[in-house]
């Protein structure tokens, strides 16, 4: 090793006049930096410091090497040999300094210049980041790597070499066997074949006896349908002359004539009418889709009549009714809605709620409105608590169901005062005349009443 180059650097950055470090390119692992390390001019103590190289090259290429040896750690002496990898570009460094790390401190010197110049050697290679602590970890990596294929080679054909054997082994010992076993398979195949075949005629008599013993129960059956008073009996035009009772619904394609009655505790569907002389009873959802003639219905679930419906004395149902075509009735009592998509008409009488009310407020100008059929009513009330000038909207929003068909006037009252309340059709009022306060309206208090009414175009509320 060459003289070393000796350096005074300082940990305040400070300028201290240094040497140029000078090498060319493809240079390294030859000549020492010697440098004594001051922290603000006192000596730098290296006790457990770890020291690296921090440089960048001319062509902007990192230098990270922890190679630095400590020669008196006291009075803060350290020696650096550049490795090859600092001589790889040529021109100054731009960065070139050391730096000291001791738990979760760290301090750097301030720079010193780094000059590599040009070579002719072909065989320099290119510049490239260099981290000293990743390339020793590399090189570990690639020498185990090898000796651990190495070893894996041996283990390995030693493997193949034992189950090669054991295969081939095993392989004789397995013929051998399914050499007996088929012999075996071939004569089973041959007793199971005849066992089928027996099988298989003893089958075929006893379903031909089977179907014998069934048409006898049949026949046996309706006769003693035939004979019981409580039995549905499907006469030859197609029509049951006794009730019909049905446990978990009925699912009909075609029109069912019954003379006496049907109970349905399942939901039901007829697709094709139902005619029904005595009366129906549904503990469930019933639908019809064709025409439906009968003495009285009662459905507890909803009811759903697609294309008509001609009931002689009533239709009673817990639930929603649907009727979809024309639907003529004596009586119909729902507890649910009823929905009527064609003309709904009846004989006698078909009754509705008729009667919906809400309220609307403004801070103590207050107002009750209600309808009965198209007329609506409307009556002021309450004790003001602001004040309500004239020609102003009030907070009041009449609800779609009671808005009048044009500009309506109701009269309102407020102590002494009188004035004059517009209704609009968009559901808006306002104040039109006279201004009401909270105190001596005219010489009166401010009670509010009075009122008026007017008819709407609306549908009728839900």
């Amino acid at each position: 090793m060459s003289k070393a180059i000796n350096l005074a650097l300082d940990t305040t950055k400070s300028d201290i006049n240094n040497p140029t470090y000078k090498l060319r390119q493809g240079d390294g692992n030859y000549q020492t930096i010697r440098a004594t390390i001051t922290a603000n001019g006192e000596p730098f103590d290296l006790t457990d410091v770890s020291v690296s190289f921090n440089g960048t090259t001319a062509a902007n290429t990192k230098v990270i090497d922890y190679n630095v040896v400590k020669i008196d750690i006291q009075q803060g002496v350290i020696e650096y040999t550049p490795n090859k990898q600092m001589g790889s570009s040529v021109g100054r460094y731009k960065e070139a300094y050391f730096r000291f790390t001791k738990g979760d401190s760290t301090a750097t010197t301030a720079s010193f210049n780094i000059d590599v110049t040009t070579s002719v050697d072909i065989n320099n290679e290119d510049a490239k980041d260099y981290v000293s602590v990743v390339d020793t970890v590399v090189n570990q990596l690639n020498d185990t790597t090898k000796k651990q294929l190495a070893h894996s080679d041996e283990v390995i054909n030693g493997h193949i070499d034992k189950l090669s054997e054991k295969i081939e082994s095993t392989t004789q010992d397995f013929n051998e066997k399914a050499n007996k076993a088929t012999s075996s398979v071939l004569e089973a195949q041959r007793e199971i074949d005849s066992k089928l075949a027996d099988t298989k005629q003893q089958i075929d008599r006893d379903f031909s006896n089977t179907n014998d013993r069934v048409k006898q129960l049949n026949d046996a059956l309706d006769n003693i349908k035939a004979d019981e008073p409580n039995y549905a009996h499907l006469n030859k035009d197609e029509t049951f002359s006794k009730s019909l009772r049905v446990l978990n619904g009925l699912y009909v394609e075609q029109k069912i004539n019954t003379r006496d009655g049907i109970d349905s505790y399942g939901n039901s569907r007829l697709h094709s009418g139902l005619i029904v002389d005595n009366g129906l009873a549904s503990t469930a959802n019933f639908s019809v889709d064709g025409n439906t003639i009968t003495g009285k219905i009662d459905v507890n679930g909803d009811a759903f009549l697609n294309n008509g419906a001609l009931i002689k004395k009533g239709l009673t149902v817990n639930g929603s009714t649907m009727l979809n075509g024309d639907t003529i009735s004596q009586k119909i009592d729902a507890n649910g809605p009823i929905f009527g998509h064609a003309d709904i008409v009846g004989f006698e009488s078909i009754t509705s709620k008729k009667f919906r009310d809400v309220w609307v407020w403004d801070n103590g100008l207050n107002a009750h409105i209600w309808r009965n059929g198209n007329n609506v009513q409307c009556k002021i009330s309450g004790n003001l608590l602001s004040e309500h000038p004239n020609f102003t909207r009030l907070e009041w929003n009449i609800p779609v169901g009671f808005r009048p068909i044009d500009e309506a006037n109701i009269v309102a009252k407020v102590g002494w005062s009188n004035g004059i309340i517009k209704i609009y059709p968009d559901g808006s009022a306002w104040n039109n005349d006279t201004a009401f306060h909270t105190e001596n309206n005219s010489g009166g208090d401010n009670s509010a009443f009075g009122g008026g009414s007017w008819l709407t175009p609306d549908d009728f509320p839900a």
